[in-house]
């Protein structure tokens, strides 16, 4: 079994992402491909990092999908906010108080400002347990300088607001090296968009 497929498999096992203190490095750090409902077309494309808040740190994992018959490219956010000691209340469904907005700042670039909803969910294959789920979408526009073989190991950060004052919770991630899997999920989208403004 190679190193890839080592780490997959590792990654699978229970106490993976959201027990995790560190990036994943080097040929650690995949993006794993999943298929949140088998009937359906739609795929998503997960990485794992961890997620910080005063003095605590728990795992987090940013997954993308994408849906080209118009709802876009979705991102969702799963930390352990429990573990953290962050108040995920003023987030949570319909009736938030608070939708950010969270900065999404991938390596030098300048940051990228999304209104954020939030549910506890399904944090996919790296997770066991609840986490609290952020979940935001950008324009495919934000997304396409994402694609560029350039991010290739540079940093990816998601910056999330505090309801009440203070630092906010700095999730931390590194854009993996072989980046096939994530251009495969969004590239639809982009794509889609792309032909849509031809038109």
């Amino acid at each position: 079994m190679d190193r890839r497929k080592t780490a997959l498999v590792l990654c699978l096992l229970p106490a993976c992402a959201m027990a995790q203190r560190a990036i994943p490095e080097n040929d650690y750090n995949i993006w794993l491909l999943e298929k949140p409902v088998p009937a359906a077309p739609l795929l998503t494309a997960r990485i794992a990092g961890v997620a910080s808040y005063q003095h605590f740190q728990s795992g987090a994992t940013l997954a993308f999908s994408c849906r080209p018959d118009g709802a876009g490219i979705g991102v969702e956010l799963a930390v352990g906010a429990q573990a953290l000691g962050f108040d995920t209340d003023p987030y949570e469904g319909p009736d938030a108080t608070t939708n950010g907005p969270v900065t999404v700042i991938s390596g030098k670039a300048r940051g990228v400002q999304l209104r954020v909803s939030g549910f506890y969910g399904d944090g996919g294959s790296f997770d066991t347990g609840t986490p609290f789920v952020f979940a935001f979408r950008p324009t495919t526009a934000q997304v396409l300088p994402w694609t560029a073989d350039t991010v290739r190991g540079q940093s990816l950060r998601v910056l999330v607001p505090a309801a009440k004052a203070g630092a906010p919770m700095t999730a931390e991630f590194r854009w993996p090296v072989d980046n096939s899997v994530f251009k495969r999920v969004v590239m639809p989208c982009v794509d889609a968009a792309a032909l849509k403004r031809a038109r």
